[in-house]
């Protein structure tokens, strides 16, 4: 079975799902969050990182922008440990 690429994805108007456990391996949401619960890039890091994720997918970078910047960002910054 030969697995689609992102332009067959594109073509069809289907967002990659079937990708998202090969963005998962990358790690990005540890290096987005701070210390002690990640490696805390730097702004410009993280823009660039989006970057290169919209270069594949721009729907990739929304996703990862949208959960980071709306959910981890949020606990991040608002929760505690209980």
């Amino acid at each position: 079975m030969i697995k689609p690429t992102i332009d067959q994805y594109y073509e069809a108007g289907e967002f990659p799902a079937a990708m998202i456990p090969k963005i998962r391996e990358f790690d990005l949401f540890g290096y987005f969050l701070k210390p002690p619960y990640g490696k805390g890039m730097s702004l410009m890091s993280k823009s660039l990182a989006l970057t290169e994720l919209a270069r594949v997918d721009p729907g990739f970078s929304l996703l990862t922008m949208a959960l980071y910047g709306l959910s981890l960002s949020t606990i991040e910054a608002l929760g505690s440990e209980e």
